[in-house]
């Protein structure tokens, strides 16, 4: 990784999972500079997942389409963009450990997200089965 003031080399000099996402948090020390800075890595889900829709035809996986969805069921909370946050990084961690090919489909993505929603909140869990219906 490239230093992002002097664009020289890094190293990593602290490593740590995050609890609730699937990223990683690294410290880096630049080895031209010395600048001390931060990252957050998260795969790629858009080429690590495919997306098999209703018609059978295969689409990237889309996190922001996820989030949008989920933040649309959640507009009467507090902090809704939080929750939509944490909520599809929940989605996500879900389709990852209980699917380990590459394949997802729409209805699985679906049913994912709703049992989710459900186990939040009531309310956003009606209004996300109204716009997708499983």
């Amino acid at each position: 990784m490239e230093c992002v003031y002097c664009h020289g080399r890094t190293n990593v000099v602290n490593s740590r999972k995050q609890q609730k996402t699937i990223s990683i948090w690294r410290r880096r020390v630049c080895l031209n500079c010395g600048s001390i800075f931060t990252t957050l890595e998260k795969p790629s889900l858009d080429q690590a997942l495919r997306v098999i829709n209703g018609a059978g035809g295969l689409s990237p996986f889309d996190h922001n389409q996820l989030f949008i969805d989920i933040y649309l069921s959640l507009g009467h909370r507090k902090s809704p963009i939080k929750d939509a946050s944490s909520l599809a990084d929940t989605v996500v961690q879900k389709i990852l450990r209980e699917n380990r090919n590459a394949l997802v489909t729409t209805i699985y993505i679906k049913q994912l997200t709703t049992y989710t929603l459900k186990n939040f909140d009531k309310g956003a869990h009606a209004q996300y089965t109204a716009f997708y219906p499983v």
